[in-house]
């Protein structure tokens, strides 16, 4: 890679974003000002910029007068929910000193009502769903110092789990849980996405087994969904392992594109960490068999990639690979992540004031955006990482580390 090239992109993205921040509406950590913060923290550490944590800490403070002034859209993707977990994990890192515990601690109860509300309805969902929320109050549990507040989250998750245990399905293949595949036409599958299905289920419980008050509950969950998972894989391979969902309505959903949000990545990098909590040998090893095999998919035809963005393009899969590398250390997965990130500087074909980058949404038409999971903050973030020598843990909020 050319450092000059990615250090000018990085550079680049800075200052487009120093004007254009603004133009995202929301608050959360994925769609919303809290992700474009991040951008801005890290940058700081890595340039040695005041003035940019400077810029963070004050998207920060607008973001939570904006709560005060009325704002309420409580989802994790896009709302405060969101933010609380990045100013949670702003905390951790040392780039903000707050006593988390209180900021809040009033409105706690009434995301856990939300949680709860939704999960009763089967809306797992990662980013609009229970799953986010649930994640929020992981994060809360791990870092508070009041054991009152720790026995609070204790008991929200392990109602959440009590709940996800309701709504799931066991057959002879393993553990499922439904949603709407096809919500047009109100069809019911398996979703084998990241960012909305069943391996985001498995990250959620694997980040929880790591904890003894959860342990010993969610291991038999993890284990038959990860059953249930591996039984959808394609019998004749063509492209990809894994479909998008199951079971299939046609033959060409047998194959799912290579991304952050859909695919053989999601499912690879699930496998991973359940086998790393489980201790499970023969299951890590067919994680890296799923990630290897994504990682010689690079022809158009073979990826679908088309944009640069996190969630479904370029950028996302050099982080995972880029992930996947730190953990399981093979070459071909830092091979990998170093293709797709020169793959998205030369997806930077779009003038404008994106830094070369929009969102592909048809043929007809792509859109400029700004924010962590499809815009050029998490790019950004994307590109410090892959220059960085020390780990990072933004890519937390994707459920990635």
């Amino acid at each position: 890679m050319n450092k000059d090239q990615l250090y000018g992109k990085l550079n680049e993205i800075n200052e487009v974003l120093t004007r254009k921040f603004h133009k995202e509406g929301d608050i959360g950590i994925l769609e919303g000002s809290a992700g474009i913060s991040l951008f801005f923290f890290y940058y700081s550490r890595f340039n040695s910029s005041n003035e940019s944590e400077s810029f963070g800490a004050k998207i920060i403070e607008n973001a939570i007068n904006k709560i005060n002034e009325g704002y309420y859209n409580p989802s994790y993707c896009s709302g405060i929910v969101g933010l609380a977990w990045a100013i949670e994990l702003l905390v951790e890192e040392n780039f903000i000193n707050a006593d988390t515990g209180h900021i809040f601690n009033d409105l706690d109860d009434t995301f856990y009502s939300i949680l709860i509300s939704e999960i009763k309805k089967g809306n797992y969902d990662f980013l609009y769903g229970a799953l986010g929320y649930g994640n929020y109050f992981i994060k809360k549990y791990k870092n508070t110092k009041s054991k009152k507040l720790k026995d609070r989250y204790r008991n929200y998750i392990l109602e959440l789990i009590s709940q996800l245990q309701k709504i799931s399905y066991k057959d002879r293949n393993g553990l499922k849980w439904y949603s709407y595949t096809d919500k047009v036409h109100e069809i019911e599958g398996c979703n084998l996405s990241l960012s909305h299905g069943m391996p985001g289920i498995i990250i959620f419980l694997a980040k929880l087994h790591k904890f003894s008050d959860f342990s010993k509950i969610v291991e038999p969950l993890l284990k038959d969904s990860i059953k249930y998972i591996l039984s959808c894989e394609n019998i004749n391979v063509s492209i990809s392992l894994f479909p998008n969902r199951f079971p299939l309505r046609n033959q060409n959903a047998a194959n799912s594109r290579l991304a952050w949000c859909y695919g053989d990545l999601g499912v690879g990098m699930s496998m991973w960490y359940a086998s790393k909590v489980l201790n499970d040998k023969a299951l890590m090893e067919n994680a890296v068999r799923i990630l290897k095999h994504s990682a010689k998919r690079q022809t158009t035809a073979k990826t679908m990639v088309k944009d640069a963005s996190i969630c479904h393009g370029a950028y996302g899969i050099a982080q995972i690979f880029n992930r996947a590398y730190k953990e399981a250390k093979e070459i071909e997965f830092k091979e990998a992540a170093n293709y797709w990130i020169i793959e998205g500087i030369n997806m930077a074909i779009h003038k404008g004031e994106y830094a070369g980058y929009k969102q592909w949404v048809d043929k007809e038409n792509w859109i400029g955006k700004v924010g962590l999971l499809e815009g050029i903050a998490g790019i950004g973030l994307v590109l410090i990482e892959a220059m960085s020598d020390i780990d990072l843990k933004w890519d937390e909020c994707l459920l990635l580390s």
